[in-house]
């Protein structure tokens, strides 16, 4: 089993910040056991980064999306379009479902938000 937890929040944020739409995807499996990249998780991490940005007065699209496993390319095909219409990708998966999310989507950049 992976073991996950959150970066810190302030380096996420710079990770992220010249991107104009980002979507936040979730795994639901190992990493959502140690409650660091499941479905709650995103949705506390969209929160604060809109929170964030809306203190600084930027506009920027945050989307979220969790599938059952990022390391696995069948779970990861039904997003494919739809992280295609986003800037960058914030993966709270372990470094095998960020790989393999990068993997799919080829020319979009796909960032970790965890340490595993």
């Amino acid at each position: 089993m992976i073991v996950g937890e959150r970066k810190p929040f302030d380096e996420i944020k710079q990770t992220v910040r010249d991107y104009q739409k980002v979507l936040i995807l979730g795994c639901g499996t190992c990493v959502s056991v140690c409650m660091a990249g499941g479905e709650k998780e995103v949705e506390l991490l969209a929160t604060e980064l809109r929170m964030a940005n809306q203190l600084e007065g930027k506009d920027v699209e945050i989307g979220e999306e969790t599938i059952q496993r990022q390391c696995d390319r069948e779970y990861i095909e039904p997003i494919v379009e739809k992280a295609r219409k986003y800037d960058v990708v914030l993966s709270m998966a372990c470094g095998a479902g960020v790989q393999f999310v990068a993997e799919m989507l080829e020319s979009i950049p796909v960032v970790p938000a965890l340490n595993t």
